[in-house]
């Protein structure tokens, strides 16, 4: 018998999560047994300095309903997310909104939906 497609993309998710978790880890794994084959001291490696700036977050445009969408997508999204999409229509814009309710279990109410939709569609404009 046939998944629903929603539990299909929802077991998509967790194996493409879960082989990138275990390419992570052994990656990490053997980033320590290489460290171990080194013979030069620990203390002679000095590690890069970090760039700072690639993690500042950009702060979120202002516009109509800002605190609904911080509320509801920042847990998984980054606040770049609505300076980095395309332009969308609004219609596109709500299928897309509730797509992330229905298919990956976003805690968005519907009635929070349309307000979400409406920072989007505001903060595309003013690019």
């Amino acid at each position: 018998m046939s998944q629903p497609s929603a539990t299909k993309g929802r077991w998509r998710f967790r194996a493409i999560l879960a082989s990138w978790l275990l390419a992570v880890a052994a990656g990490l794994g053997w980033n320590g047994v290489r460290e171990s084959l080194d013979d030069s001291p620990r203390a002679a490696k000095v590690p890069a300095p970090i760039d700072a700036s690639a993690f500042a977050e950009v702060i979120l445009p202002e516009g109509p309903h800002a605190e609904a969408f911080r509320v509801s997508c920042l847990t998984c999204h980054s606040s770049r997310l609505p300076l980095s999409q395309p332009t969308f229509g609004e219609a596109r814009w709500t299928e897309l909104v509730h797509k992330m309710v229905a298919a990956y279990g976003a805690p968005i109410a519907p009635d929070t939906e349309p307000k979400i939709v409406a920072y989007l569609l505001a903060t595309q404009t003013g690019r």
